[in-house]
């Protein structure tokens, strides 16, 4: 149901995320899994906290980070997209700079790469371009081994923000190509699939 939910998510399918991750976490609790239940809640976190979802909700964001900490989980990456969308950006940034070392601590090289990425958004947010440029620059650097398009291209998504922030706007355009590109070739490995 979990992996349901990430792929309704990833569709934009917000209403049907939360319904199978609800229905994941009453599976859980039903079977007492400590590990099921902090994913489901982490999961319901990012639905309701993330900025493109059509059910955003905050407080439940909160709510539900709030029970998945409870349990041992480590999320704060999801909690770093509803304090940098509220407006409490130092918040943000120490959520990411957590989650960052976390990730180090684990040998996880995406999970470090991703909160470096949300790290350089936030820092951007808050006016501090020049962190904002050595977080992606890092970002960049664990990158080359990580095969996720997801990431890749919000990766490249950011790195154009941060050349547009810098005033460097014909890059920021080359790179902004380089996304729609990204994306043009996703679509069309999914036409070939779907044939």
């Amino acid at each position: 149901m979990l992996a349901l939910a990430a792929v309704y998510g990833v569709l934009g399918q917000w209403e049907d995320a939360a319904t199978a991750a609800d229905k994941a976490l009453e599976i859980f609790k039903a079977v007492n899994g400590t590990q099921g239940l902090v994913s489901s809640y982490a999961e319901l976190a990012n639905i309701y906290g993330n900025r493109s979802s059509t059910v955003r909700d905050f407080d439940k964001a909160l709510a539900y980070y709030s029970e998945a900490t409870k349990r041992g989980g480590q999320v704060q990456l999801e909690l770093v997209e509803v304090y940098s969308q509220t407006g409490h950006l130092a918040e943000a940034i120490k959520a990411a700079k957590s989650s960052i070392q976390e990730c180090t601590k684990t040998r996880n090289v995406q999970c470090e790469a991703v909160g470096l990425v949300a790290l350089a958004e936030v820092e951007r947010k808050n006016g501090d371009l020049a962190a904002a440029a050595s977080s992606i620059k890092e970002a960049r650097r664990l990158a080359v081994g990580i095969k996720d398009f997801y990431f890749q291209g919000s990766l490249l998504y950011r790195e154009a923000g941060q050349q547009r922030a810098e005033g460097h706007l014909q890059q920021a355009l080359k790179t902004y190509q380089d996304v729609i590109s990204l994306v043009e070739q996703l679509k069309s490995h999914a036409d070939v699939r779907s044939q």
